[in-house]
């Protein structure tokens, strides 16, 4: 009996212990900031220092946002040049093919078109763009497994309006694996696309 009363003495007396040291601690903690207020309201060279180092801090983290932002537009224009010039450089190289071909006619060019889609794809190396291209008359043709929906109809209809280079932002989604593997997901990406005519008119759309 003796020796449990004991153990409830330590134990209350511990308890005190320790709420006498985080009262000890907590005065301290007060007595130092308030001689922490009281510098602050007796000092104006403290003051003008505080606030001349906040400003510095925050002057800094904005000019190194906006640094970073600059770089990352600098990044994606650049991004955005290159795959324009690329573009435009497939277009003229798979017009050159047509105009060599005096012959080209909507049943009789699938295997030409094939194989302009399939030099442009080569010339792009492996990590080189998917290509896109579209005729009036048969399903478009396509490189590796991008879908021919990732081109927006908008698109399309400025390609077909008349000759020149367009472009927009869009999502650009992929077929599943051979094997049956997931659904790949859409990623960001940028379409490109102009005109292809034959020599005897028939026309065409190519898209990067």
């Amino acid at each position: 009996m003796t020796e449990g009363v004991d153990q409830a003495a330590g134990a209350i007396d511990l308890r005190r212990r320790g709420v006498r040291v985080l009262s000890d601690a907590g005065e301290s903690a007060l007595r130092v900031w308030r001689r922490v207020v009281a510098a602050w309201q007796r000092s104006i060279q403290l003051r003008v220092v505080t606030a001349t180092l906040a400003l510095s801090v925050a002057v800094v983290s904005l000019l190194g946002v906006t640094l970073m932002r600059q770089v990352t537009d600098g990044l994606l224009s650049q991004q955005k040049d290159d795959a324009l010039a690329e573009a435009a450089a497939g277009i003229d190289i798979a017009q050159g093919q047509l105009d060599g071909r005096d012959d080209v006619e909507p049943a009789a060019s699938p295997q030409l078109l094939r194989q302009i889609v399939q030099d442009l794809t080569n010339r792009g190396g492996p990590e080189g763009p998917d290509i896109v291209l579209t005729r009036d008359v048969g399903s478009p043709v396509i490189s590796r497994t991008v879908r021919a929906g990732s081109v927006p109809e908008e698109l399309q209809t400025q390609v077909e309006g008349r000759p020149s280079l367009f472009w927009t932002y869009t999502s650009i989604s992929y077929e599943p694996a051979p094997d049956g593997g997931d659904e790949p997901k859409p990623e960001p990406g940028l379409a490109a696309g102009g005109q292809l005519r034959t020599p005897s008119g028939i026309q065409y759309g190519l898209y990067y």
